[in-house]
């Protein structure tokens, strides 16, 4: 058996409550994938899903946009890279070419 009260115990604490071990690892699975152990109004422990204000999920919105951004701008930049390089490449040619006229 554990012990809750705003946190587990091994022990009883004053005002806690008792909890099973298979609930306790219950709520430490469902905390290992994100949810978060909160008090009931009962006093027991139990998993919620994170609920965000309104600031974070304008953030969110934001830095998703932002993102958006630089991955388009980064395309460009490859793009543009590899225009520059083909068209090196395309110069050495030229010039390997001549040079050989040059040679003959």
């Amino acid at each position: 058996m554990k012990y809750w009260k705003n946190g587990f115990y091994d022990e009883p604490v004053d005002g806690s409550v008792e909890i099973t071990d298979e609930h306790y690892n219950q709520l430490l699975d469902g905390q290992s994938n994100g949810l978060l152990i909160v008090e009931s109004k009962n006093g027991y422990p139990i998993l919620v899903e994170y609920e965000y204000d309104i600031e974070e999920v304008r953030k969110m919105k934001i830095s998703n946009k932002m993102q958006k951004i630089l991955d388009i701008f980064e395309c460009k930049i490859y793009i543009t890279y590899c225009k520059v390089i083909d068209g090196i490449a395309l110069l050495l040619q030229a010039i390997k070419v001549n040079d050989e006229r040059w040679m003959r």
